[in-house]
């Protein structure tokens, strides 16, 4: 009886251990929506920060469900004074979209279409059509 007792307590204790490393390294394993994978297997956690009414956090949010990546998108007004003042710190941006993408600040659209170029996730020439003619 000790034995099978030592047996779950080792148990819980490994679990508890994996949950944690897990969500050290990022994996939140069960968490839908988190922004993993993408084209070539590559992870990545893609962060939005809209503001209701921004046709620019529209595009954006659109673009990314388009291409199939999956985000985390959270209503700017909703965030807590703190959470806006580690957003602001972070980004040093005060406008939306506000992307983050595995923790590194990019800026809005302009900046994901961007990205989404270089990491070869759109074409020059859906490039050319989605970028704002005064980014070009």
């Amino acid at each position: 009886m000790f034995e099978k007792l030592i047996y779950i307590l080792i148990m819980i204790i490994i679990v508890a251990v994996a949950i944690i490393f897990m969500k050290i390294i990022n994996l939140s394993a069960g968490y839908v929506g988190d922004g993993e994978e993408y084209r070539g297997g590559k992870s990545q956690t893609i962060q939005l920060y809209v503001k209701e009414g921004c046709p620019w956090c529209s595009r954006a949010e659109i673009f990314l469900q388009n291409k199939g990546l999956p985000f985390v998108a959270r209503e700017i007004l909703e965030l807590t004074e703190g959470e806006r003042d580690t957003l602001l710190a972070k980004t040093k941006l005060y406008t939306v979209p506000n992307i983050i993408i595995d923790g590194k600040p990019i800026g809005g659209y302009s900046q994901l279409i961007i990205w989404a170029f270089k990491n070869n996730i759109i074409s020059q020439e859906e490039y050319n059509e989605l970028l704002p003619r005064t980014q070009k």
